[in-house]
């Protein structure tokens, strides 16, 4: 007589393979993160404190919202490099050396910039400019990325043209009224060589190189 367990007639057996472990399927592989581009790095030299050169970059969008001191949204005009022109809203952090930026809206994703500028004597500043982007992948996206890089690159070197001449002028401007309040001629004695020094503080916002764009 046949036994009627598990083995026995009517049972249904399933073999396995051997090494192979069975239980609930993995995670599927999400999306992979945006590839992202560096734009070529822009150093420079300013004939202006870092203070002024700071303020004047600051200044080159419209304000459309101060969320703190040292926080605003501005809207920017932008080229692209055929010429045609569109406008981006940015958040600006500002530091005592810097100023940091990140797009909130335009035609490019994830767009982030910083500028240093350190002071090297009272009238002439050293400037960093970074930046970076995020490109699609494919063969279609790296296209379309060298594209973009130069545009935002070329962008970035009309802004910054236009930055050092503004201020240029506005530093030397200061100087003048500085030396026309001191009633004498720069670099005439002591108060010749102190009058630089009140042009770097006396700036037309009246804040002083501690506090250079808030």
């Amino acid at each position: 007589m046949q036994p009627q367990g598990r083995s026995g007639h009517g049972a249904q057996l399933i073999e396995f393979p051997s090494g192979r472990r069975v239980g609930p399927a993995g995670p599927e592989p999400g999306p992979r993160a945006p590839r992202t581009v560096s734009l070529r790095t822009l150093e420079a030299s300013v004939g202006a404190p870092a203070s002024v050169v700071l303020r004047t970059l600051a200044s080159m969008g419209n304000e459309i919202e101060r969320r703190s001191r040292l926080e605003r949204v501005v809207a920017v005009e932008r080229r692209r490099f055929w010429g045609r022109r569109y406008l981006t809203t940015e958040v600006l952090e500002l530091e005592p050396t810097a100023i940091r930026s990140h797009w909130l809206t335009g035609p490019v994703e994830a767009v982030e910039e910083s500028i240093e500028c350190v002071q090297v004597a009272v009238d002439r500043s050293e400037l960093t400019w970074r930046g970076s982007f995020a490109a699609r992948d494919g063969l279609r996206g790296r296209l379309a990325s060298i594209a973009v890089r130069w545009a935002l690159q070329g962008d970035r070197q009309r802004v910054f043209t236009a930055a050092r001449r503004i201020a240029e002028a506005r530093f030397a401007l200061n100087r003048a009224n500085a030396i026309r309040r001191s009633g004498h001629p720069a670099g005439s004695g002591l108060l010749g060589g102190l009058s630089r020094d009140l042009e770097v503080v006396r700036s037309s916002e009246g804040v002083g190189p501690d506090e250079p764009i808030a």
